[in-house]
């Protein structure tokens, strides 16, 4: 939890700086994130399956199924992205 209160703080700092930022910029980084998605595909697709095993402790198949991350769903989260440019 301390990293994502780490993520969500530094986010938060950030905001004001991106906000400034032209649309070049803006659309210069979206596209970074999409290509870091595909890039760490791998990476992603092995922590999720620890935080899917520790979900199914607690959670039902439904709700698993939302975290679940495969290959074509972290494709389709890299081009949503490169749709938002």
């Amino acid at each position: 939890m301390d990293v994502m209160l780490d993520m969500l703080t530094r986010a938060k700092a950030a905001a004001p700086r991106l906000a400034l930022l032209g649309t070049e910029e803006k659309n210069k980084a979206l596209l970074h994130m999409a290509a870091c998605l595909r890039a760490g595909t791998k990476e992603i697709l092995a922590a999720n399956a620890e935080d899917v095993a520790a979900a199914r402790a607690h959670l039902g198949d439904v709700m698993v199924d939302r975290l679940l991350l495969t290959e074509a769903r972290i494709a389709a989260m890299a081009k949503g992205i490169e749709e938002v440019v």
